[in-house]
Parts: C-alpha cells; structure tokens; sequence
C-alpha cells in the first residue's frame, strides 16, 4: 500500500524510467525531493547523475553503487556519490524518499 498522503500525492508527479512505480516530487532552485513508490518489483538500471540521498520507508531495496551492493530496510539510509554509476532492486511496495541537488533530475509529468 502506497504510504503517501495527500500533500504527497499532490505533489507534481514525475516521468520514471519504469512503469512499475510512481513518484512525486517538490522541487525548488537547490534541489530535488522525490517520493517514489514500487507497486511491483523493480529493477533499476545502471546509471549515473548527481549526489543522492535516499531514505527506505517501506520494503527492501538492494542498491549496488560502483559494484558494492546493500541490501536496505525501513528506516536505513543511503547516499550515493556523484558519478557513481549505480542500479537498484526494489521488491514490491517498496517506497522511498530521494534528494537530489539537481532540480530538473526527474522530467515533470504533464498535468
């Protein structure tokens, strides 16, 4: 179950590269925070971008940066390097929270 509330889900929603998910972002000049939930498993694929910080709200997350993997619960947290490349594997009903310091990181959906 998606655990996001109203001022959540009111958020602009973004275009993710996967259609296993959906997320949410508030975005301002410094950054972005995005609110991702995984309504079935996903694979991530590798990739790089900026530094981010990311939070595990519910589910597990195996995230592998530069080759290292991790496999995350409720209430741990990450960061990743920027330029790292990495990829993730989210199981079903997973949601969390990402910062971002690129504002435009995530394409916004149209409304």
């Amino acid at each position: 179950m998606n655990p996001f509330g109203p001022p959540v889900l009111g958020l602009p929603q973004v275009r993710l590269p996967y259609d296993t998910g959906v997320g949410h972002a508030l975005v301002g000049p410094a950054g972005a925070t995005v609110f991702v939930y995984f309504h079935a498993e996903t694979t991530v694929a590798e990739h790089a971008h900026g530094p981010q910080w990311g939070a595990v709200l519910q589910g597990t997350l195996t995230l592998t940066v530069a080759g290292r993997s991790s496999l995350l619960r409720p209430g741990e947290c990450y960061f990743i390097p920027a330029g790292d490349p990495h990829g993730a594997h989210a199981t079903a009903g997973t949601a969390l929270i990402d910062v971002f310091d690129d504002p435009s990181r995530f394409e916004l959906a149209e409304s």
